[in-house]
């Protein structure tokens, strides 16, 4: 009768250690995803410069896509959460207006938005994110000559 007691109370015990195990390894998992921790603005020569500070390197440049009409630049962000204990940040420089993090799952898209449309190149320098925008004004466009581009080297297909 002692040993079946004994072996109820284990069965209590086990399950027991193991909710707490799963309760405390979760915030720990969240806790562990790549966060960003802030955004920053600069402007240099010209260009203006978005730095977001992230808690861990990148492992690739992240893809993304620029928006027209309104003028927007997205930046889709895998494995990053969003740790700046808010959605948008007001950034008010040159033809930065703001800048929106929107987390989905283990997802977070950055959206820049711009007082003109403008091309953007993306580039990682250890733990930081940097977004280099190229606004061509009106004025440089119009006496601009024409953009001429070299023929493709590479036929074959990205993977």
């Amino acid at each position: 009768m002692k040993r079946t007691l004994e072996n109820r109370n284990m069965y209590k015990w086990r399950a027991t250690v193991a909710v707490l195990a799963l309760a405390l390894a979760t915030p720990l998992a969240a806790f562990a995803q790549n966060m960003i921790q802030s955004i920053t603005t600069s402007q240099q020569a010209g260009t203006d410069v978005v730095r977001v500070e992230l808690s861990e390197a990148l492992a690739a440049v992240p893809g993304g896509f620029s928006v027209q009409a309104p003028p927007r630049v997205a930046i889709d962000l895998p494995g990053v959460g969003n740790g700046l204990g808010k959605n948008s940040v007001e950034l008010n420089q040159g033809n930065l207006l703001s800048a929106n993090v929107a987390q989905s799952g283990e997802r977070t898209r950055l959206v820049l938005n711009l007082r003109q449309a403008a091309s953007y190149r993306v580039e990682l320098q250890g733990k930081s994110l940097i977004v280099l925008l190229d606004s061509a004004g009106p004025v440089a466009a119009a006496t601009s000559a024409p953009t001429q581009f070299a023929p493709a080297q590479n036929d074959q297909p990205l993977p």
